[in-house]
């Protein structure tokens, strides 16, 4: 279970720059809508790369290096069953920091946000390398 926002509490939970470094990486990895539409699909149920390829309506190898961001993150694991890979979250926070940013979004719109395209399969040339 997530544990409620106390005021004051981040500053001992992040107690330095090592720590906001980790938590900048994490908020990287949420940075692709692609990869928060995978965590919402993700929260449902463990899915095949087949399967979000469908729910996504993107290439395999796009969805594959969206997943490998996200793996990187530590926000899904992988468990081969089979010729499949299927993945899952690795626990229940990572959904509730999406909801946490939805509920932000929607509560305090930020100024002059414009809804950001979909992506492409050309934009996977665009994305970083894994641990860039």
């Amino acid at each position: 279970m997530t544990a409620a926002y106390r005021p004051g509490g981040l500053r001992s939970d992040l107690s330095g720059h090592s720590d906001w470094e980790c938590v900048g990486g994490v908020f990287r990895a949420l940075g692709s809508p692609l990869r928060v539409g995978i965590v919402v699909l993700l929260e449902e149920r463990p899915r095949s790369v087949t399967e979000l390829v469908q729910a996504l309506d993107v290439s395999q190898p796009l969805v594959s290096q969206h997943l490998r961001v996200l793996r990187a993150a530590g926000m899904v694991r992988a468990r081969r069953q089979g010729r499949e890979v299927f993945y899952s979250l690795t626990d229940a926070d990572v959904p509730a920091l999406v909801a946490s940013a939805g509920r932000q979004v929607r509560e305090h719109p930020p100024a002059g946000l414009r809804r950001v395209p979909a992506l492409t399969d050309g934009d996977a040339a665009a994305l970083p390398p894994p641990g860039a």
